[in-house]
């Protein structure tokens, strides 16, 4: 493990920084290995990164599943906006809510360009919060949306909001880089 790796991981998962500045290096963390890993991604077939190795989610599922926790806690839950779910979203196999009342189409089909320019778009998002979050920004209790959705609760601040999606992309990068051995095992890497 790294010593910048250390920082942020223990046994248990992502620890959730305290302080704004330990925030904005902790998501700087976070980008680096995803955009490093995206790239290696990116380098085999693209029909491999919508295979799924051992019935886990493919690399494109992992990564809409992370655009769904992004838009649940982040850009619901933390900007409190209305129509917070992308069409192409995935939720986590536990959740029991109607997808479609989410705006979600289950049976869309969506393209790794499509599902990385949206992704693209909530890192720059996060950024820009990131960017001008103050101590106190951080510690805020985020108001209920009046709109129904998921998470339901309201009595959590903007830093477990922040912990939730980056211990979201921790846990889903490890997978993405487990199951990217065995496809490139299968398909090869391109050059």
């Amino acid at each position: 493990m790294t010593d910048i790796e250390s920082a942020f991981v223990s046994e248990h998962g992502f620890r959730t920084p305290d302080t704004v500045e330990g925030m904005r290096d902790a998501w700087g963390f976070i980008e680096h290995r995803w955009t490093v890993t995206t790239e290696r991604a990116r380098r085999l077939p693209t029909n491999a990164l919508y295979e799924r190795v051992e019935e886990e989610w493919s690399f494109v599922e992992t990564l809409r599943h992370l655009v769904f926790a992004t838009d649940a806690w982040f850009r619901r839950t933390v900007l409190g906006a209305k129509h917070a779910y992308w069409v192409g979203d995935l939720p986590h196999t536990e959740f029991d809510g109607d997808h479609s009342a989410l705006g979600i189409d289950d049976a869309a089909p969506h393209t790794i360009d499509e599902v990385l320019t949206v992704r693209t778009n909530r890192w720059d998002e996060i950024r820009r919060v990131l960017d001008t979050l103050t101590a106190d920004g951080l510690s805020r209790t985020c108001a209920q949306n009046p709109v129904a959705g998921y998470p339901e609760d309201t009595k959590v601040t903007v830093r477990g909001c922040l912990g939730v999606v980056l211990n979201e992309e921790w846990w889903h990068h490890r997978y993405a880089t487990r199951d990217l051995a065995v496809l490139e095992g299968s398909f090869g890497a391109a050059g």
